[in-house]
C-alpha cells in the first residue's frame, strides 16, 4: 500500500556487493553499504524491490535517516 504523494521505490534492485568494483579501493573490506536509507518523513514506501549481497562488513539492506550524516 502506498500513500499518495509519499516517496516510493517500486520494483527496484539493490545489490550490495558485486564482482563489479575496483579493486583498487578495496571496497570489500571498508565499506558498509546501505540498500536504502529511509527519509525523515512518513509516508515512504518499498515495494516489489530484491536485495542481494548484503552480508558484508555492517552492510543492511535497509537503514534510517536516523545515522545520516550531518555538518
Amino acid at each position: 500500500m502506498s500513500y499518495e504523494g509519499g516517496a516510493m521505490v517500486k520494483d527496484g534492485l539493490m545489490v550490495g556487493m558485486s564482482n563489479n568494483h575496483d579493486a583498487k579501493l578495496n571496497r570489500t573490506t571498508r565499506y558498509s553499504p546501505h540498500g536504502i536509507i529511509g527519509p525523515r518523513t512518513e509516508n515512504f514506501t518499498v515495494d516489489g524491490t530484491s536485495f542481494f549481497n548484503f552480508d558484508i562488513n555492517n552492510a543492511s539492506a535497509l537503514g534510517s535517516c536516523s545515522h545520516c550524516y550531518h555538518d
